[in-house]
């Protein structure tokens, strides 16, 4: 049977993951540089030898309740669709995981209107939890794509 490895992260009690081969690296969370009248979800901006690299606080953009940062907090960088390197803000990284793919399955159609299931690529069942596996790619719309890109331009 064939596997998909993904990195596993918690923001608050919920447990997410993303395709391994979409992560860059894991960092600590360094300082932040705020920008002036930026939307919620772009939290500021790092050098990242040498390259400004915008962060997501992934809270934020999921629309779940805002909370300190703490020493677990981490960034996993990764990249959009359009090539552009995001460093998305989360609370924990867990574990890399190994899933065999009939234990990955489409979100169920009838999710709650409230919930954002677009870039939901669908739930991965492990022995110890059920993981919400994000399409990095349509994580994140055009017009805050052209917003990261500008903020890497500044």
């Amino acid at each position: 049977m064939e596997q998909s490895q993904f990195l596993s992260f918690g923001l608050a009690e919920e447990l997410y993951a993303i395709p391994l081969g979409q992560v860059r690296e894991i960092l600590r969370l360094p300082p932040i540089t705020r920008l002036p009248g930026a939307p919620d979800f772009l939290r500021g901006v790092v050098n990242l030898r040498g390259a400004i690299l915008p962060l997501v606080d992934l809270r934020e953009e999921l629309g779940l309740t805002p909370q300190p940062y703490g020493k677990f907090t981490v960034v996993i960088v990764t990249e959009t669709a359009a090539g552009l390197r995001v460093g998305l803000i989360v609370d924990r990284v867990v574990d890399v995981v190994a899933v065999g793919q009939a234990d990955v399955e489409l979100p169920p159609p009838q999710l709650s209107p409230q919930v954002r299931a677009e870039f939901v690529a669908g739930l991965a069942r492990t022995a110890e939890a059920l993981l919400v596996v994000l399409d990095i790619p349509r994580l994140l719309t055009d017009e805050q794509v052209g917003i990261l890109k500008a903020s890497t331009a500044a």
